[in-house]
């Protein structure tokens, strides 16, 4: 079940995810510039940076944890549990029980 890791995969997920960062700075940079706001271009420019770098930082640690859950041997990382569903070892819940009316 298990298998090895693919470091081209988490690379490539960095660069997606650092690709992704530029296209959002590069709107943000566009949106500035359609603003009075008047910033410095060495400031436009770390914006730009940081945000190509947080990017690709937050596509490596996604798929980087992805990569090692599918590498696990233990079974509980390969299981997926829905959303909504109950685990089958819970009780169900108790029956309301109104209390009987009076006529």
């Amino acid at each position: 079940m298990s298998r090895p890791i693919q470091p081209r995969r988490v690379v490539a997920a960095a660069l997606i995810g650092g690709s992704a960062g530029l296209v959002l700075a590069g709107l943000l940079l566009l949106v500035i510039q359609n603003t009075p706001v008047q910033l410095p271009p060495d400031r436009m420019f770390w914006q730009l940076l940081l945000l190509g770098l947080g990017g690709g930082l937050a596509g490596l640690a996604i798929e980087s944890i992805r990569e090692l859950q599918q590498a696990s041997p233990e079974s509980e990382y390969h299981h997926r549990q829905r959303l909504g569903r109950r685990p089958s070892q819970a009780p169900p819940p108790p029956e309301r029980q109104d209390p009987p009316r009076d006529p």
